[in-house]
Order: C-alpha cells, then sequence, then structure tokens
C-alpha cells in the first residue's frame, strides 16, 4: 500500500498487515503529494500539485522520473486516476475539468465537468467499461460520463472543500467506491454509478474521523485514509 501523507512531504509504503516500509523518494523532494495511482504493471504515480510534478516510480519503488505535463494541468489538481490502457486522469480542480493525459505528459483529452457551474473536481475515476466518474467539490455531486465525454448522469454528495472533498476508487469487479468524510461514510456504487450502500466509518468510541483517500485492494477490502487521526483503515467489503 502506498498513503500519501501531505502533511509531512512524503509518501509512505506500508505492508498490508500495517507496517512502515519507508517512502517513496524522488530527486526533488515533494511539497504537498496529494494523490496517487498505481497502474496494472506496478508502477506509482504521485500527484503534487504544489511541485506542480508527477512522480513516476517502478514497481520495485525506484524512481524513474517525472510525467512531463503541462503545469495548468497539474497546478493545483486535487486528484489523480488511471483506465485500463494505463492513461492518467487529472481532477483539474481550478479548470473545473478532468484531463486525460499519456506517461509523456501528451494531453489526450480535457472535458469540462459541467460548464457554466462553479466545477471543482476533486478526483476522478475510471470504470472497467471507460465510464469516467468525477467527484466534484463545487458541484457537490458524483458525476459519471461516457469514455467519449458526454456526461450522462450525476448524484448528490455531502458538502466538502476540495482540500478534504470525496474521493474514488474502483474495484476488480468494476463497483465504485466514495469517501464521504463529512458523515464519516465510504459508499459503494454499481459500476454504472448507482448507489448499493454505505459503511459508517464512526468508530464505536466516538472518535471523529475523516474518510478522504480510499483504495481497493486485490482481496476486495476497502482501504481508507483518516485525514484527523493520520490512521489507515481496512473495511471487508461486503454491502453489495
Amino acid at each position: 500500500l502506498y498513503v500519501a501523507d501531505t502533511g509531512n512531504k512524503r509518501v509512505v509504503i506500508v505492508s498490508p498487515e500495517g507496517e512502515n516500509l519507508g517512502t517513496l523518494d524522488p530527486e526533488t523532494p515533494f511539497e504537498e503529494p496529494f494523490d496517487l495511482v498505481v497502474n496494472a504493471a506496478g508502477e506509482i504515480f504521485v500527484l503534487d500539485p504544489t511541485a506542480e510534478m508527477i512522480a513516476h516510480f517502478g514497481a520495485d519503488d525506484t524512481y524513474l522520473g517525472t510525467v512531463p505535463a503541462e503545469s495548468d494541468v497539474i497546478g493545483r489538481s486535487r486528484g489523480i486516476g488511471i483506465d485500463d490502457e494505463g492513461q492518467l486522469w487529472i481532477a483539474n480542480t481550478p479548470g473545473g475539468r478532468v484531463v486525460q493525459i499519456d506517461v509523456a505528459g501528451n494531453t489526450l483529452q480535457s472535458i469540462p465537468v459541467w460548464p457554466g457551474e462553479d466545477s471543482q473536481p476533486v478526483d476522478v475515476a475510471v470504470g472497467h467499461d471507460g465510464s469516467i466518474f468525477v467527484t466534484d467539490s463545487g458541484l457537490h455531486k458524483l458525476v459519471r460520463f461516457e469514455n467519449g465525454g458526454r456526461r450522462l448522469l450525476a448524484w448528490e454528495l455531502p458538502i466538502a472543500n476540495s482540500i478534504d472533498g470525496s474521493h474514488l476508487a474502483v474495484d476488480e469487479l468494476g463497483s465504485i467506491y466514495v469517501s464521504k468524510p463529512e458523515p464519516f461514510l465510504i459508499a459503494q456504487h454499481t459500476a454504472e454509478g448507482e448507489p448499493v450502500g454505505d459503511w459508517s466509518v464512526m468508530p464505536s468510541t466516538g472518535t471523529v474521523v475523516k474518510p478522504i483517500g480510499v483504495a481497493v485492494d486485490t482481496q476486495g477490502r476497502v482501504w481508507f485514509v483518516d485525514t484527523v487521526g493520520g490512521a489507515l483503515y481496512v473495511i471487508e467489503a461486503d454491502v453489495g
């Protein structure tokens, strides 16, 4: 597992048992590692919007360089996703759009989320059928697009800002997972985006948690990062 520890300007490597295995170390130190994705080959791409870079690491955690994308695509962007072809997707928060780029940094698509509205996309994920899902803190919506960029459907999300907004994950079966920080929930949706159910992640002790980053491992377990307590949690997924 890889965790973007934004406050400490590092990416931490964690074993499935929760053991700290070290950090990913780029040539230029991270300034604000905010989100990351892993491709099918196990390579890691880390979005740092303040440093305006996407750091690229091999499956053995060695530093391979940066993806030379345009600064107006990366700067102040809050989310990164990847599709089944290995192309990267950026939730370009200040631009109100999601942008598909290749690992050489070339822009392949640029999709406005909701023209004419105060769109602030926070994260983007791509389903196995090519559907594009975007969480947007300006609209407070989960939005689904078809592969070519036509907007299809939208679902309401709880109010949250772009720093602490909802993030996304896709499992091997195509189900979509959405973090809902303010009501302390992780939501499961179908591959088409329809809601299935929620987990409340509030501990029985009543300790406040704020689930932001979310990921699903190959065993179907759902992991999320609590930015209030600085902790990593795992859920055995079985709501659908």
